[in-house]
C-alpha cells in the first residue's frame, strides 16, 4: 500500500471515530472515587452542624399557621373563679382540677398567652358600669348570670361577639340556647360551654317514691304517659299535711309557675315578629296558672306559703322526705351531693323530664335567669383575641394541637348523677331548652312573681292576676327591648 494510501485511510478512520463520540453526546464524568474510612486514615469526619433550637426553658415558636398573641394577659373575671384556681377544697375533684390545669397551661403554650382566672364577689350592672365609666378593664371576659345581661346592654356596657371577625354564633362550641337567649338586633352578647348550662329542673326523691309504691318515673315517660295529670297523681298520692309532707315544693317562689308555663310549652312572653310580647291572656298561659292555683287549693299538695322558711329550706325538706317532688337549679343538687346540704346517707335524687302539658305535644325544658354567661365588656381591647381563647377553653372539639379541650363543666355537674335516666334526662334537656325571657327582664320578672303569689295566697285569681300586671310588664318589655 502507497504512502498516500496508508496517510487517507488513517484519516477516515479518526474521522469516524469523532462523528462516533459526537453522536453519543458525551460519555458519563467517571464517580469522583470515595474516600477511605475514616479508621483507615487515622482522620475523624465532622459531623454537618446541626439547626440551633430552644433551650430548656425556652417554648418552641409557634407554626406559621398559629396565631401569637405576643403573650398578652387574657383575664376571665368570675364569681366563680376559685372553682378553677382549686380554692373549695373537696368540692371538685382533684383529678379535674389538674387535667383542667393542664389544659390552661397547653393553650398558653400554644397562643403564647398568660390566662388568669380573677375572682370577684359579685358581678352585676353596678359594678361593671364603675370600671366602663373610669376608663379601666375589669376583664376580657365577665363570666356572670344571664339576668344581668339585659340591663347591661341597656347601658351600652357589654359588647356584641359579633365585633370579633373570629366569631360564628352557628359554632358548635357555644350552647344554642344561650346564643339564642342573648342575641338582640342580630348581635350576639353571651356565649357558653355547649356541655353545660345551668338551669332549673324536676327532681323526684326517688327513696320516698319507692316507698309510697309508685312506678318508676323512667317508666311512665318511656310509655308516653308523665303529663300534668301522672304529676297530680303522684302529688297527691305522696301528701301528708297532718306531717307536713307535700307533693312538691319549691326552692324559690317563681320556680313553679315558670316550670309550669314552660312544660306548657307556652313560656309567658313570645317573640312574636321581632318584638317581645307578654301572652298573660294567652289560654294556654291561663291553664298553666289554674293548674298552678290547684296544685294550692284544690288538692292541697304544695306549700302556701314559705314564710320563715330560709333560702335552701325546702331543699332541706326534700332532701329528708318531706316532699316528693321539688322545682330547683340543678346546681342545688350538685350541693347536696358534695356535701352543702345535710342530705341524709341513703339520699337518691333522679332528675325527671318536665311533665307535658294540655297544650303542647312535646316535653319541654327551660333555662332560667341563673344561666352563666360569658361576655365582653364594652371596653374589651381584643375580642377576636377573647373569641379565640374562650373557644379553646369551651370547646370539645378536637384542636390542631392535638389536646381535646376538656369539659370542665360537664365533668362538674354530671358526675353527681349516679343514675342513667339523670343524665338522659339532663342531655335531653340541653338540647331542647326553651329561654325564659321573663328573667332577664328584671321588673317583668318581679311583676309576674308577685300576681303567681298573690295566686299562691289566695288573694286573686290567675285572669284576675295577670289582668293587672299585663301594661306595666309589657312597658318594661318596650323599654329594655322593643324601643331599643
Amino acid at each position: 500500500m502507497s504512502k498516500r494510501k496508508l496517510f487517507l485511510l488513517v484519516i477516515m478512520s479518526l474521522l469516524i471515530a469523532l462523528i462516533a463520540a459526537c453522536g453519543r453526546g458525551g460519555d458519563d464524568p467517571e464517580p469522583t472515587p470515595t474516600p477511605p474510612p475514616a479508621e483507615e486514615t487515622g482522620n475523624e469526619v465532622e459531623p454537618p452542624p446541626e439547626e440551633e433550637g430552644p433551650g430548656e426553658d425556652e417554648v418552641a415558636p409557634p407554626d406559621d399557621d398559629r396565631i401569637d398573641f405576643g403573650g398578652a394577659e387574657f383575664v376571665w373575671r368570675s364569681p366563680w373563679a376559685r372553682d378553677f384556681l382549686g380554692e373549695h377544697e373537696g368540692q371538685i375533684p382533684d383529678e379535674t382540677q389538674e387535667r383542667f390545669r393542664d389544659q390552661v397551661r397547653m393553650i398558653e403554650e400554644y397562643y403564647n398567652v398568660v390566662i388568669n382566672f380573677e375572682p370577684i364577689d359579685h358581678l352585676g350592672p353596678e359594678l361593671v358600669s364603675t370600671y366602663i365609666m373610669a376608663g379601666e378593664l375589669i376583664g376580657d371576659v365577665l363570666d356572670m348570670q344571664g339576668r344581668y345581661l339585659v340591663r347591661m346592654h341597656a347601658n351600652d356596657f357589654v359588647m356584641p361577639f359579633n365585633n370579633a371577625t373570629t366569631f360564628d354564633p352557628n359554632d358548635p362550641a357555644w350552647n344554642t340556647t344561650v346564643v339564642n337567649a342573648t342575641t338582640w338586633g342580630g348581635n350576639t352578647y353571651g356565649v357558653w360551654s355547649d356541655g353545660y348550662v345551668t338551669m332549673l329542673g324536676l327532681f323526684v326523691n326517688d327513696n320516698l317514691r319507692a316507698s309510697l309504691n309508685l312506678e318508676p318515673i323512667e317508666d311512665v315517660y318511656r310509655r308516653g304517659d308523665w303529663n300534668w295529670d301522672t304529676f297530680l297523681q303522684y302529688m297527691i298520692a305522696a301528701t301528708d299535711r297532718a306531717n307536713n309532707q307535700f307533693g312538691v315544693v319549691v326552692n324559690d317562689g317563681p320556680d313553679m309557675h315558670t316550670m309550669l308555663l314552660h312544660s306548657n310549652g307556652f313560656p309567658a312572653i313570645q317573640n312574636v315578629g321581632g318584638r317581645l310580647e307578654f301572652m298573660g291572656m294567652d289560654p294556654r298561659v291561663l291553664n298553666a296558672f289554674d293548674f298552678f292555683s290547684n296544685l294550692f287549693h284544690l288538692y292541697s299538695v304544695a306549700p302556701t306559703s314559705y314564710d320563715g322558711i330560709p333560702f335552701g329550706g325546702s331543699v332541706l325538706n326534700f332532701a329528708a322526705g318531706q316532699s316528693l317532688f321539688i322545682v330547683a337549679d340543678d346546681w342545688i343538687i350538685y350541693g347536696w351531693n358534695e356535701g352543702w346540704w345535710d342530705a341524709p346517707p341513703d339520699w337518691n335524687v333522679i332528675q325527671v323530664p318536665l311533665p307535658m302539658g294540655p297544650d303542647t305535644n312535646q316535653h319541654h325544658a327551660f333555662v332560667g335567669g341563673l344561666f352563666r354567661t360569658l361576655t365582653l365588656p364594652a371596653n374589651n381591647p381584643d375580642p377576636d383575641r377573647s373569641v379565640t381563647i374562650l373557644r379553646a377553653l369551651l370547646s370539645p372539639i378536637e384542636h390542631p394541637d392535638g389536646w381535646e379541650p376538656l369539659h370542665f363543666w360537664d365533668d362538674l355537674r354530671l358526675n353527681v348523677f349516679r343514675e342513667d335516666f339523670s343524665i338522659y334526662t339532663r342531655q335531653r334537656n340541653l338540647q331542647t331548652s326553651n329561654f325564659d325571657w321573663t328573667v332577664t327582664v328584671p321588673d317583668s320578672w318581679l311583676e309576674i312573681a308577685i300576681a303567681a303569689n298573690d295566686i299562691r295566697g289566695g288573694y286573686n285569681t290567675p285572669v284576675g292576676a295577670l289582668e293587672a300586671i299585663m301594661d306595666v310588664v309589657q312597658a318594661d318589655i318596650d323599654e329594655n327591648f322593643n324601643n331599643r
